[in-house]
């Protein structure tokens, strides 16, 4: 549970079973801990089972030069006022 420093804490403090737990030491990635320990307390072990069982986590960025400059990035549309 050393890697998943959060769900320790909730299971530690009741809001997370035994099972909810299994099922993320088992499929939970460690940069993902916080969010799991939050949205594991409103599933059951079925929901997380199979929801993790599909789930594919996207990998923590590296470093702050990974990370996607925004003023790079655009929106391209067009508006139609007869649409309205």
């Amino acid at each position: 549970m050393a890697e998943l420093p959060e769900v320790a804490a909730a299971f530690g403090a009741g809001a997370l079973s035994a099972d909810q737990v299994a099922v993320l030491a088992r499929r939970a990635p460690a940069h993902v801990d916080a969010d799991m320990a939050t949205s594991a307390q409103a599933a059951t072990v079925e929901q997380l089972s199979r929801t993790l069982a599909r789930y594919r986590f996207a990998r923590p960025l590296e470093s702050e030069a990974d990370k996607p400059d925004d003023k790079d990035r655009s929106v391209v549309g067009q508006f139609d006022s007869r649409r309205l």
